[in-house]
Parts: structure tokens; sequence; C-alpha cells
């Protein structure tokens, strides 16, 4: 029903509220590259997590704004890998590459949460316009 998704919504909407109020603060850099193209890509997706708030939920905006999440979560994947294999090899201190991998799980979950709250935003919106219909 459009009142449980809009709970969900709400749901994600707060648990990304926390994420951004615990923000960590990267005090190092990454020789990877892994977490700015994971910042470029959030970016892109607040973008498109924008049109979906602003604009009717077009299933194309939504379906971008899932490619996005994924590829958010394939960058933490990819880039845990390399930061360990970094670590491993001496180029990197334990403490930065903690740094680094926390700074990529942050940017993940709070992806996970915009995507999971924008899908359920177009599911009220398409459970609200079947109701009413329906009620025609």
């Amino acid at each position: 029903t459009a009142r449980l998704s809009l709970v969900h919504a709400l749901d994600h909407l707060y648990q990304l509220i926390r994420e951004l109020e615990t923000a960590p603060t990267l005090t190092v850099s990454d020789p990877t590259s892994n977490i700015l193209a994971a910042q470029e890509k959030l970016r892109a997706f607040l973008g498109d997590a924008l049109l979906i708030l602003h604009q009717e939920a077009r299933p194309e905006n939504l379906h971008r704004a899932e490619q996005l999440a994924e590829e958010l979560s394939e960058i933490r994947r990819t880039g845990r890998h390399a930061l360990l294999l970094e670590t491993s090899e001496t180029r990197l201190s334990p403490k930065m590459t903690d740094e680094l991998l926390s700074q990529l799980r942050w940017i993940d979950i709070s992806a996970s949460h915009l995507w999971r709250a924008a899908y359920h935003l177009h599911t009220a919106e398409e459970a609200e316009a079947t109701r009413e219909q329906s009620s025609d």
C-alpha cells in the first residue's frame, strides 16, 4: 500500500540523516582514487534522487538511481580490495586504510538508503495512482 511504502521511505530517510550526521572526515589521500570515484558517483546519484523527489517518479529516473547505487556498491567492493592490496604492500598504513575503508562504507550505505527511499516513494506514488483510478 501507499502508506506502507511511505513508512519505508521515511525509515530510510531517517537512517540517511543519521549517516549524514556521522559522516567520516577524510584526512588522508587515496592512492587508488576509489574515494574520488565514489564521491563523484554519489554526487550524480544525489542529482538523480532530486529528480525523483521533485518530479514525477519516472521509471527511467528510478532505474538510473538504482544503477548508480549498484555502481557505488561495486566501487566499494573493488576499492576495498585495492586498499587492502596497497596496505599489504606497505604503501598505506593500517590506520590510513581503515579511514579510507570507512569513507567507502559510508558512501555505500548512504547511497543505499537514498536508493531505497526513492524506490519506496515511487512505489507509494504508483499505489496512490492505482487507488485513485480504481475509485473513479
